[in-house]
């Protein structure tokens, strides 16, 4: 289960849904442009971070430091 369209962590609630879908047993997959913190995520979701490249217009809002919690994803979050 994916869950995308503009930037899905801009939705407070998004955390806790992830959560409770991987709690129920779904594989689930965040996409994201990077501009929100990836920190909190459950471990079991997947990120999927689309950089955006300065010739976008949106290289700016990019957080750096989410690169630093990106890994590959755990058994129990397989596709």
């Amino acid at each position: 289960m994916e869950v995308t369209g503009g930037e899905p962590l801009q939705q407070p609630e998004t955390p806790e849904l992830c959560r409770r879908l991987a709690e129920a047993g779904h594989a689930v997959l965040l996409e994201t442009n990077g501009s929100r913190p990836l920190a909190g995520l459950d471990p079991r979701i997947v990120r999927i971070m689309d950089v955006k490249t300065p010739g976008s217009g949106m290289a700016a809002s990019f957080d750096a430091s989410n690169l630093a919690v990106l890994r590959p994803p755990t058994r129990s979050s397989s596709c």
